[in-house]
């Protein structure tokens, strides 16, 4: 397993400077990480950095609260991608998962993939700790209908826990019928045994801001096996 290829190289501190942002994207392409996933005003210094180096840059959009007018998420979501990045992590309308009002989460989430078209990956986060597991499953459902990328669990701001594996389960059941709707666990995921653990539950993505500790760890346990 070479864990590093499932790895979101994560920085969303807001008081993150340019130099940290840099420091990230050495890391990213020193450790070879699937991408790195940072706040929309550093997307164009990332494609700098990381140009030619096929690594991912995800940018976050209505984050962390899911909480804009649908005009305002598109916008965000527009310039996103007008400045390079190639995956949005893009925060859906929790009151409409609370409110189980189905119909407005789909049309919202359907509106920003067919925004994005060819041009990037819709990655919805529906922040599994906020709510039943009832709703879960069902907000699922919404993202594999919407055709998105990925569903992914947590912002790791507003969450109430960290992520779980029954929570992976969960968003499963919901997208029992879109098999090509792949899955990203975040928030609280800071060690390789967490990491192997929620891989082994059928993630191919986990966001993190503990990747370094992570790949030391799996290398010391790589020395251990052999």
């Amino acid at each position: 397993m070479e864990i590093n290829q499932f790895i979101d190289h994560t920085l969303l501190n807001p008081l993150a400077t340019e130099k940290e942002i840099e420091q990230f994207c050495v890391e990213t392409i020193q450790n070879n990480f699937k991408g790195i996933c940072l706040h929309s005003r550093w997307i164009s210094l990332a494609k700098v950095l990381l140009a030619q180096s096929g690594h991912e840059i995800a940018a976050v959009a209505d984050f962390p609260f899911g909480a804009s007018l649908n005009i305002s998420r598109l916008k965000q979501i527009e310039y996103c991608l007008l400045e390079g990045a190639t995956e949005i992590d893009l925060v859906a309308p929790l009151n409409y998962i609370n409110e189980n009002n189905w119909e407005a989460l789909f049309k919202d989430i359907l509106s920003a993939r067919q925004l994005i078209g060819t041009r990037g990956k819709l990655k919805v986060i529906i922040e599994v700790s906020l709510f039943s597991a009832e709703q879960i499953i069902q907000a699922s459902r919404i993202c594999g209908q919407a055709s998105v990328y990925m569903v992914k669990t947590s912002t790791g701001i507003i969450n109430k826990r960290p992520t779980q594996i029954k929570d992976i389960e969960l968003i499963k059941e919901g997208l029992i019928d879109f098999p090509d709707v792949q899955i990203k666990a975040s928030a609280g995921i800071k060690t390789y045994e967490q990491a192997a653990e929620f891989i082994n539950a059928g993630v191919t993505r986990l966001g993190t801001s503990s990747a370094l500790n992570i790949i030391n760890e799996s290398k010391f346990s790589e020395r251990i096996r052999s």
